[in-house]
């Protein structure tokens, strides 16, 4: 799979295209969340774990962007 220029750097920018819909998603998430639960509790609890996929998502870009950059050094 990355033995082909190309095709790797397509597979990175697809990382990229997925992490822009992740950040949609959060938002659009948070926005529910505080448009539906009342509860202080649940709507730090929710929080924490949506801000923690987006960490995550933001952490495969990092990574997609690193293998990016090390792949385009030795091609």
């Amino acid at each position: 799979m990355f033995g082909e220029r190309r095709h790797f750097t397509d597979l990175v920018a697809k990382m990229g295209d997925v992490e822009n819909e992740a950040d949609e998603a959060f938002q659009h998430a948070l926005v529910t969340l505080f448009q539906t639960k009342t509860d202080p509790v649940l709507l730090i609890k929710y929080n924490e774990i949506y801000s923690f996929l987006d960490r995550i998502v933001d952490q495969f870009e990092n990574c997609a962007k690193a293998l990016e950059d090390a792949a385009l050094k030795h091609f």
